[in-house]
C-alpha cells in the first residue's frame, strides 16, 4: 500500500526513481532532513548499479549501430 507519513519521515534513506532522473536521493521532506541528508549506502549502491547498467547498454547499442552501418 501507500507509504505513510510516519514511514517516510522515519526512513534512513529515501530515493525517487525514473527513467530521466535514474536514482535520485531525497535529502529532505519539507523541513524534515532524511537520514544524514545525503545518499545512504543503499541509495549509493543503487545509483552505481543503475549507472553501470546504463553504460553497459549504451556500449552495446553503439557496437550494434557501428556493425549495422556500411563501412
Amino acid at each position: 500500500g501507500p507509504i505513510t507519513d510516519f514511514q517516510l519521515l522515519s526512513a534512513d534513506e529515501v530515493f525517487l526513481t525514473s527513467s530521466l532522473k535514474e536514482v535520485l536521493p531525497v535529502h529532505s521532506v519539507g523541513e524534515h532532513v532524511v537520514g544524514r541528508a545525503g545518499p545512504g549506502p543503499l541509495t549509493s549502491e543503487l545509483m552505481e548499479a543503475f549507472a553501470s547498467r546504463a553504460r553497459e547498454l549504451s556500449s552495446q547499442a553503439v557496437m550494434r549501430l557501428s556493425e549495422a552501418l556500411p563501412s
